[in-house]
């Protein structure tokens, strides 16, 4: 054996060895009408492992295989009867099962016209006649190398999606259902709604309702430091810690002393969460609030202006001694009380400026004059869009709470009066 064949048996080695199972069980199919060009490609693949190689003489034979069985990757040649290499390759990028199909085209034709009708065609890639077996080899491999990898992250792609999906539903069912929210203008004459928005398929706001032991009804709202699956994570943390409240204590200040305590020794470090909590007592008319550095409650009475309500207190997570204040107001009839994330305040609008708590309070405007909170709320959010660029880069999360047992023509709710 002379020096140039040594060479080739030695290089032939070293790839065959370098290739995994998976690329050489891949399927081939070689298209040339002449059999010595079949012969040669399909020796010199098998001479390195290639172990599932089809033959076809013209483009019409290729074409049935195909749709019979589609290869991980075709060679195809240009200049054959009955139907051309360029004819068969236009017709696979038709047909969208196809369109990703891996086509080496070997051909003689080496000017740039010839090579811009070829890729024009839809070919991956080119081997000039005649053809050199280890640059065949280098150039299959590369090709299926590529088809598998861009597989396996579709795989990954899709499952991932799937997975988020099912995440995201579970993060919304967290949340009051619609029949619970209604429940609350029959049983206390609340009328409630809400929207929760996240930036990306999981977000790290959160916010629901909790019983009273004096009959009246809990209100929360949380937002996790950052979004996406951590974020996510700590909402299903503060949900498990919840279920062991089966009533809001007397003095929501209480329950976010509690709920701080017990969150610092679960959030991983640097991860801290604002929370606002509210109580309504129905038979009182009255409204107590506790926050954890959130953007401050908004409340309006009737004939007067949106208002802040005091929001000082430390995020829960950073210090476990810190303790939480609880304040008191009226909420009489006609009132409503409006909790939020912080995207709708530090969200920059298409002029670059964030709303800020008094940008809040002037898009509330004119929202009272809504027949109930849904209208209002829609109304709120959609004069919010208007003000937007782009889509939200944070979590959006809005509650508008009304206080209308006057327009149910009660006196005071069924549940609180017995």
């Amino acid at each position: 054996m002379n020096l140039a064949a040594t060479a080739v048996v030695n290089e032939n080695r070293t790839l065959k060895a370098r290739l995994n199972p998976e690329v050489l069980s891949s399927s081939i199919l070689i298209v040339d009408d002449q059999e010595i060009n079949l012969d040669f490609m399909s020796a010199m693949l098998a001479d390195v492992g290639f172990s599932n190689i089809r033959l076809a003489r013209d483009g019409l034979s290729a074409l049935e295989l195909i749709e019979a069985d589609p290869p991980d990757l075709l060679i195809l040649d240009v200049m054959m009867p009955i139907m051309s290499g360029i004819d068969l390759c236009k017709h696979l990028r038709r047909d969208p099962r196809l369109a990703e199909l891996p086509v080496l085209v070997q051909t003689g034709l080496s000017t740039v016209h010839d090579r811009i009708e070829i890729f024009g065609a839809g070919a991956t890639d080119l081997i000039l006649k005649p053809i050199n077996g280890l640059e065949l080899i280098s150039r299959v491999s590369l090709h299926v190398e590529r088809k598998l990898l861009i597989e396996g992250l579709t795989r990954s792609r899709d499952r991932l999606a799937t997975e988020l999906s099912a995440a995201r539903d579970l993060q919304f069912d967290l949340l009051p259902s619609a029949q619970e929210q209604s429940a609350l203008l029959q049983r206390f004459g609340l009328d409630l709604a809400s929207t929760f928005s996240p930036s990306s398929e999981l977000g790290g706001d959160m916010w629901g309702l909790l019983q009273r032991s004096d009959g009246g009804i809990g209100v929360f709202i949380a937002d996790f430091a950052g979004h996406g699956v951590q974020a996510a994570m700590n909402t299903f943390r503060l949900h498990t810690l919840l279920q062991d409240v089966r009533q809001l204590p007397g003095r929501p200040g209480e329950l976010l002393t509690d709920l701080n305590r017990r969150l610092r020794h679960l959030l991983p470090v640097g991860q801290f969460a604002t929370m606002t909590c509210a109580a309504i007592d129905p038979r009182r008319q009255t409204l107590s609030w506790a926050s954890a550095g959130s953007p401050p409650p908004l409340l309006k009475l009737d004939g007067e202006d949106w208002k802040d309500l005091a929001s000082a207190g430390l995020p829960l997570g950073i210090d476990d001694s810190t303790a939480y204040e609880t304040h008191e107001t009226a909420f009489p009839a006609g009132a409503a009380l409006v909790l939020y994330s912080d995207a709708l305040s530090e969200t920059p609008t298409s002029s670059g400026e964030r709303l800020e708590d008094q940008g809040v309070r002037n898009l509330l405007r004119g929202s009272e004059g809504e027949s109930n909170s849904q209208a209002a709320l829609s109304t709120v959010l959609a004069k919010f869009q208007a003000m937007l660029s782009g889509p939200l880069c944070d979590d959006l999360t809005t509650i508008i709470i009304r206080n209308q047992i006057h327009r149910l023509g009660e006196e005071r709710p069924r549940d609180a009066a017995e």
